[in-house]
């Protein structure tokens, strides 16, 4: 059953679809022009990107969203949330970063469904080696993009593998980490809750068939919308137009379930939940005040962080 309610749930589906279609702005998720970055995207901006000011760093990223928005207008463009750098937020991010600091680290890290890579250049911007890093995204478009938007074309990022589809273990088989390893990181953020629960299953085998590490301690991490109350929510912008929503509760039992499916020990699945606007740059996050809280924050509505380490 589909819960009412939640601030995501479109109230008339047929409008909803057709303002996707037309790429239409009248539409709760695409906010307003910035008035000013959060403290970490204009870090990033200005010291990895050499853009000098703010407003020119604001300019700069409302012309790529623009830009964005005609490829799809997903919520996480039409509100900015490419500017979190949500990995950085990630209790298990110290250990991570000192992990892939040191090229001769066998250790490789996977950003999947990376979008710009915005998370892949913070971990570039603090020292992690680009040899370590990868991404693996759908949309070779934004992957473009992310280059745009960062100025780093002539530089050495990572390497980022396009046309990847979780649904096509084919295309995952691909995707290889350092000496054409399997990855001891693989990150998620804002990804697993874009489909039903059925899907994230199928998803959550797939990404830990075909890419996790089957050695100790190789971990699945990220970051995703909850809710209190566990269902499926309605949601305009994904094919099934439906996307469940964990508590805690919920999401580990995926875990587990999909673990025992597989045969895969955990040593640990930890879930961090906290409401919008909470957490280390939680004011960073309300990137346009008084908008992020109307569209993604219903009274309900929580952030859910993850560590699940394999045993």
């Amino acid at each position: 059953m589909t819960n009412p309610g939640s601030m995501s749930e479109p109230e008339n589906k047929d409008f909803y679809l057709t303002a996707i279609s037309q790429r239409s702005k009248d539409v709760p998720w695409y906010y307003p022009p910035l008035r000013s970055l959060n403290p970490s995207a204009l870090q990033i901006l200005q010291a990895y990107s050499g853009i000098q000011s703010e407003e020119e760093a604001i300019a700069h990223v409302l012309r790529i969203r623009e830009k964005a928005w005609q490829i799809f207008p997903y919520p996480c463009i039409g509100s900015y949330r490419f500017l979190d750098f949500s990995i950085h937020s990630n209790p298990l991010y110290p250990i991570l970063l000192s992990d892939v600091s040191d090229a001769s680290s066998p250790n490789s890290f996977l950003d999947l469904g990376c979008c710009f890579a915005q998370d892949i250049r913070r971990l570039i911007h603090d020292g992690a080696s680009p040899s370590l890093i990868y991404g693996a995204e759908l949309r070779p478009e934004f992957v473009e993009l992310g280059e745009e938007l960062f100025l780093d074309g002539d530089k050495e990022y990572g390497k980022i593998y396009t046309e990847v589809d979780v649904f096509e273990p084919s295309t995952l088989e691909t995707v290889r980490g350092k000496d054409g390893s399997e990855f001891k990181y693989v990150h998620m953020a804002a990804f697993l809750h874009l489909w039903g629960l059925e899907k994230q299953h199928l998803v959550l085998k797939n990404v830990i068939t075909h890419l996790l590490s089957t050695a100790p301690g190789s971990t699945l991490l990220g970051r995703q919308a909850g809710n209190k109350i566990p269902g499926e929510y309605s949601h305009p912008t994904n094919s099934d137009h439906n996307m469940f929503r964990h508590n805690p509760a919920t999401f580990k039992k995926l875990f587990e379930e999909v673990g025992e499916e597989l045969g895969v020990e955990w040593a640990s699945v930890d879930v961090y939940e906290e409401g919008w606007g909470q957490g280390e740059d939680g004011e960073g996050r309300k990137v346009v005040e008084g908008h992020r809280e109307t569209y993604f924050a219903g009274r309900d509505d929580t952030k859910l962080t993850f560590v699940v380490r394999r045993a």
